[in-house]
């Protein structure tokens, strides 16, 4: 099925940014500039996502209805 991963894949952190790197390239991509102040002088900034990011995922599984369950335990 094209766009799933196997189950194993997610507990395996090594495969994170195989199967989420595209994705959070185009999350940092698209942040919105932001302002600071520093001593009183405004300055706009982009935050950065950093190259190892804490992520938490979840395995999902469609019913035959069509209803998402998390997999959770």
């Amino acid at each position: 099925m094209k766009g799933a991963a196997h189950a194993s894949m997610i507990s395996d952190i090594h495969s994170h940014e195989h199967l989420f790197g595209s994705l959070i390239e185009l999350l940092a991509e698209s942040m919105p500039e932001q302002m600071r102040c520093i001593n009183g002088d405004y300055q706009k900034f982009r935050l950065d996502i950093p190259q190892e990011p804490l992520c938490v995922t979840t395995i999902v599984l469609e019913k035959e209805n069509g209803d998402l369950v998390p997999l959770v335990s």
